[in-house]
């Protein structure tokens, strides 16, 4: 069944995986930030870094493997990967910034817009930097 709906609607699929992926690195971040706070005694802005850098990894090899089926060389498409997950944070942070901090909106509606906004935005470079498909680099070695 998944073949089927794979071969008939590839990107739908595509978009499904880079969700599920996303999901579980956001859970084992959250899981880490949680489990380091409460047993560990480390604090939060510490244990949220751990948490963000094991979840990075679970997000690439997941998206490495499942989101995007990559063939690109780890050392080529990790740096870019990290780039694209800097990127996204970026704009996570600067979206906070201005809606919390500037506006004084409430941090609900600027996490409703960064989930809104930063997933696609991570999916496109994802796809066109990070894990580019072979169909891709020929078109870039042509076009410049």
């Amino acid at each position: 069944m998944i073949a089927r709906l794979n071969s008939r609607f590839p990107k739908l699929v595509r978009i499904a995986k880079f969700g599920l992926v996303g999901v579980t690195a956001t859970f084992v971040h959250g899981f880490i930030l949680w489990l380091l706070v409460e047993f560990a005694a480390v604090p939060a802005s510490v244990a949220t870094v751990i948490g963000f850098l094991i979840a990075f990894f679970v997000s690439y090899f997941g998206h490495y493997y499942i989101t995007f089926g990559s063939k690109q060389p780890h050392k080529k498409s990790l740096p870019a990967y990290f780039a694209t997950a800097a990127i996204g944070a970026g704009v996570n942070f600067l979206t906070f910034f201005i809606m919390t901090g500037l506006f004084d909106l409430n941090y609900w509606i600027a996490f409703a817009v960064v989930l809104v906004t930063v997933p696609p935005i991570t999916f496109t470079l994802s796809r066109v930097f990070a894990f580019k498909p072979a169909d891709l680099e020929g078109q870039s070695s042509t076009h410049g």
